[in-house]
């Protein structure tokens, strides 16, 4: 048996059924040949090594579990630095089994590629295990799978070419790793009686909820608690749709928000983050939390800027389920007035005139599409000036999710994160909105789509431009069109990839499309001619600080 073969039974052993992202070249051939024949993996084969990376990113956070990609040496490694980063600091377990050239004497075209992998790793901010020897094999296979999963992290696992046709002795055999089976971190006593007392002190606390609550699911608890101490109920933008059902539920917290519930936010005296990193859209740029006291509640913290924050390392169902059992059993008011109910059932403002140049409103587009998504669907959402109208209008449906590949702030990630979230749960519709010239960034993932004929509706947010640069050049004082260009015809291109598509303007029922066309037969793209006389910039950062009163 050879190390490829080997690694190939390793691997097996450690992910399963989990799907493998991979594109074939060099450094990587006889690995992912070995996966196929020796592991029976299933492949799934992108056009790019770094959307082979954002597909098993999207695979992992879709599922909360592991995600798996194998990449080339050199060139084919470096396309994938975008996808690592943001992996990285979306704290996605990954592991990328990547090819690299031989230790010595590399010649020919492998010189030409020869980089040092290790290196690039660290800039991309993701962790490296170098497969040593034969010797070593197993435990370096072990423990990259094992950093993946227990720092959350994405690990590069480095197979040298030389390495990969050495010779393993008979007999060989490889244990997984084991994946954390601890029962979930509960907050100690001495904390859970200073959140109570930050509790009994407060008059309107807000409860906050994040990606960690979403996978903690914590919702019930979360709830529980917000009765018994009459908060209000918000989410990030991750866990967006997370309270819906509840009637004090404010919906995404930060820019995003309508006026009258931003309002409702400043006057929040403490805010209880569950599972939630309190990033830069969140706290507005850590202005929005001035003043207030500040409790946040995730199994791995970050720093929290704020002077008066409690950080308590525990997850966030078991805290929720804490704090509903030793607080008093008197439910307080707090938010929980006739006066809040109304403030909160202040509509979006409506009745806008139609755009002046005859296309698509995209605020109404997107509420269009919230009565067409099936219960269970992910909503996929990709970055860009676009992004505020599906952030703001709108909401995954019950039993789904929202997913924001931006990691890095990088745009262009939406196609390919959407393929592994949909190869996650093929039997779950994914709806995934990007811009125009964001997906030409990634186009050729059209064909993977199509050939496994996944259930992904696509919309393409098409105002000829790339608009966040365009509203930039005309502050500066330059010329916008610059960053405007004519529209190629997506529909077109993606029925030649195969799949089903549409160019739709502002006079068609985008409902007709969703009733005639079954998730289930592949993929749909939908090309959105939308205004760009709708303007909403997505990187303004207001000032939502507590004002005087």
């Amino acid at each position: 048996m050879k190390v490829s073969e080997a690694i190939a039974r390793a691997v097996a052993r450690e992910i399963g059924d989990t799907p493998i992202f991979a594109l074939i070249g060099d450094a990587n051939l006889r690995l992912v040949g070995a996966l196929d024949l020796h592991a029976k993996a299933k492949l799934c084969f992108a056009r790019d090594e770094g959307a082979a990376v954002a597909m098993a990113d999207g695979y992992a956070q879709a599922s909360h579990g592991l995600g798996v990609a194998s990449v080339t040496s050199g060139p084919g490694l470096t396309h994938a630095a975008t996808s690592l980063l943001a992996a990285s600091r979306m704290r996605t377990p990954l592991v990328v089994i990547a090819g690299d050239t031989p230790r010595e004497n590399a010649v020919g075209l492998q010189a030409m590629m020869k980089i040092d992998q290790r290196r690039f790793a660290a800039a991309c901010e993701a962790e490296f295990q170098d497969l040593c020897s034969v010797a070593t094999l197993a435990g370096d296979i072990r423990s990259a799978f094992h950093r993946a999963r227990t720092r959350r992290a994405p690990v590069i696992l480095n197979v040298p070419l030389d390495l990969q046709t050495t010779d393993v002795a008979d007999g060989w055999t490889y244990t997984p790793s084991s994946a954390p089976t601890a029962d979930p971190l509960a907050p100690s006593g001495v904390d859970v009686r200073r959140m109570v007392e930050a509790i009994e002190r407060s008059e309107k606390p807000l409860i906050l909820a994040g990606r960690g609550a979403v996978w903690s699911g914590a919702r019930e608890e979360l709830m529980r608690l917000g009765d018994a101490v009459g908060a209000l109920l918000g989410t990030t933008l991750l866990a967006k749709g997370f309270f819906d059902a509840s009637a004090w539920a404010i919906g995404g917290v930060g820019g995003f928000m309508r006026s009258a519930r931003m309002d409702l936010v400043r006057e929040a005296d403490l805010v209880l983050a569950f599972g939630a990193e309190l990033g830069h859209f969140t706290t507005q740029g850590g202005s929005l939390y001035g003043g207030r006291t500040v409790i946040r509640v995730d199994l791995a913290p970050h720093e929290v800027r704020h002077p008066s924050a409690l950080t308590v390392q525990a997850d966030a169902r078991e805290t929720a389920a804490a704090l509903c059992a030793a607080l008093a059993k008197a439910p307080r008011n707090g938010f929980r007035s006739a006066a809040t109910e109304q403030r909160l059932a202040v509509p979006f403002p409506g009745g806008e005139p139609p755009p002046a140049d005859g296309r698509i409103d995209p605020r109404k587009l997107m509420l269009g599409l919230n009565g067409l998504i099936p219960k269970g669907a992910r909503v996929v959402v990709g970055g860009g000036h676009f992004w505020s109208f599906p952030c703001n209008y709108l909401s995954p449906p019950e039993d789904g999710a929202f997913l924001c590949p931006l990691g890095a702030a990088a745009v262009g990630q939406a196609l390919p994160f959407a393929i592994g979230v949909a190869m996650s749960a093929p039997d779950r519709p994914v709806l995934a909105v990007e811009g125009d010239g964001s997906l030409l960034m990634n186009i050729q993932e059209l064909d993977t789509a199509a050939r496994h004929r996944l259930p992904i509706v696509l919309v393409i947010m098409n105002d000829s431009a790339l608009s966040a640069e365009a509203i930039r050049l005309r502050l500066e004082g330059y010329d916008e069109n610059l960053a405007v260009y004519p529209t190629p015809d997506f529909a077109a291109v993606a029925k030649g990839f195969g799949w089903k598509a549409e160019t739709i303007h502002a006079d068609v029922d985008i409902a007709e499309l969703f009733h005639t066309h079954r998730w289930h037969y592949g993929p749909l793209l939908i090309d959105a001619r939308i205004s760009r006389d709708i303007i909403v910039d997505p990187v303004a950062v207001k000032d939502l600080s507590r004002k005087p009163r």
